[in-house]
């Protein structure tokens, strides 16, 4: 049988999440400016590309779903599903945690 959680995240984790993108988005048009100026324009392509690939990254590896069925857990990302399989897993524990 297959059963299928779904991932939510934490206020706070929205909120970081949140805050990391605007974080981005206002270093890339920084780095839009100083292209539009002709100010060292190699540096400001190479930081756009990277805070554009970090955004990027975080978005694919985020686990949507954790999967159980009767070979094993999956947690299911955007880019694949990472199968651990029931021999390998020593003890499952539930931890609460507290939602402010």
């Amino acid at each position: 049988m297959k059963t299928i959680y779904e991932c939510s995240q934490s206020k706070s984790v929205k909120w970081i999440t949140a805050i990391f993108i605007l974080a981005m988005v206002l270093g890339v048009l920084t780095e839009m400016y100083y292209v539009s100026k002709g100010i060292n324009v190699t540096g400001a392509i190479i930081v756009s590309t990277v805070l554009i690939a970090a955004c990027l990254s975080c978005f694919l590896i985020f686990p949507m779903y954790i999967i159980a069925d009767d070979e094993g857990i999956g947690i299911r990302t955007l880019l694949r599903t990472i199968r651990i399989p029931y021999e390998n897993i020593d003890h499952i524990e539930r931890v609460r945690i507290n939602h402010y």
